[in-house]
């Protein structure tokens, strides 16, 4: 039985609530001395865990294939590498509506100071469970389970428009909803083209990574003073920005191109499997 609409956000809403029943006493323990820093980390792979089996119990009572979302088609490699290119400059997006709607994002001042007192100590760590763990996990259950579940019941859009949202409230942070939104909007159109799990992981990967290696690249080498950069009010543009406008550029052609030839032939397989059947 594919899920509906009432059947996910009931679950989403039960997985938010075990967050935070298990993040509060954390949250306390951790103001009143009790915990260290480092028991964070703890709080993430439980809850990572939770997600992750979640998702696998959500994938075998839906009836969804997961297997057939791990299939490497003709032309993936290629099709990733331009979805990486699109990536980068999403990620830049991000941060640009994230600091204009909130003032606060991934490669504002503040956000960048913490950020390089705190990684030299956990860089490991750090990115196992942000470029890693999260990101398997959350594609699992937001766009294995949700959007290809309601995609069954209902038109792929408002799936997409469902699993991106529910996947931005999940993140709790506003300041980080603006990325969530553009992740999953970008991952879940991803897998409606392609139907494989793995790009849309290999997206959320790659976006979490270039969030925590550009703001280290920006207080590491002093980029919003330093090298190039145009300072416009609030935002400084600078050698990243650039960058990621000039990929832009070279990547979309071939993101359109190889988009098209993966839906025609997910479509042909559908329709052969059809014929048969």
């Amino acid at each position: 039985m594919y899920p509906k609409i009432k059947n996910i956000i009931t679950v989403t809403i039960a997985l938010f609530l075990f967050q935070v029943a298990v993040s509060v006493p954390f949250i306390l323990l951790k103001k009143s001395g009790a915990l260290e820093v480092s028991n964070d980390y703890f709080l993430i792979i439980v809850n990572s865990v939770t997600i992750l089996s979640v998702s696998f119990y959500a994938f075998r009572k839906s009836n969804l294939s997961f297997s057939s979302m791990l299939e490497i088609k003709p032309n993936f490699y290629k099709f990733l590498l331009s979805i990486l290119g699109v990536c980068l400059f999403l990620q830049i997006l991000g941060s640009f509506l994230s600091h204009l709607i909130f003032i606060n994002s991934s490669v504002s001042q503040s956000f960048v100071k913490s950020v390089s007192q705190y990684i030299p100590g956990n860089t490991f760590l750090l990115y196992f469970l942000g470029v890693v763990v999260a990101p398997i996990t959350e594609e699992l259950y937001f766009r294995g389970f949700v959007f290809a579940g309601l995609s069954k019941n209902y038109s792929w859009k408002i799936a997409l428009i469902v699993s991106a949202g529910l996947f931005a409230l999940f993140h709790i942070n506003p300041s980080q909803m603006v990325a969530a939104i553009i992740i999953g909007l970008f991952s879940g159109y991803v897998l409606y083209i392609s139907n494989n799990i793995l790009l849309s992981i290999v997206i959320h990967c790659f976006y979490n990574g270039l969030t925590l290696f550009s703001s280290f690249a920006i207080a590491k080498f002093d980029l919003h003073n330093s090298v190039f950069n145009i300072k416009l009010g609030w935002y400084v543009i600078d050698i990243v920005d650039i960058s990621s406008i000039i990929l832009l550029i070279i990547s979309l052609p071939y993101f359109l191109r190889y988009s098209r030839e993966m839906k025609l032939e997910l479509e042909n397989n559908q329709n052969g499997i059809q014929a048969n059947v």
